[in-house]
């Protein structure tokens, strides 16, 4: 059987939510957790960004997987 590689890139964690953030995977209706900690960071960003630099690179990550956005 073939297994497929998955890199999971771009989850952004603020600093006070890191003690209490979790990502979990299900398969076939079973839920893991995917273990993380400090030495998988692979970038620090300043939340001095503008929120319009920000949606532009949520416009482009909706773009790039096709997603639809529901504004409500």
């Amino acid at each position: 059987m073939k297994e497929y590689i998955v890199d999971i890139k771009g989850v952004v964690i603020s600093e006070d939510e890191w003690k209490d953030t979790t990502i979990t995977i299900t398969r076939n209706g079973i839920s893991d957790t995917l273990e993380f900690d400090k030495s998988d960071i692979v970038e620090v960003r300043n939340n001095d960004e503008s929120e319009e630099d920000l949606e532009k690179a949520l416009d482009f990550k909706i773009k790039k997987w096709g997603l639809k956005w529901n504004y409500y």
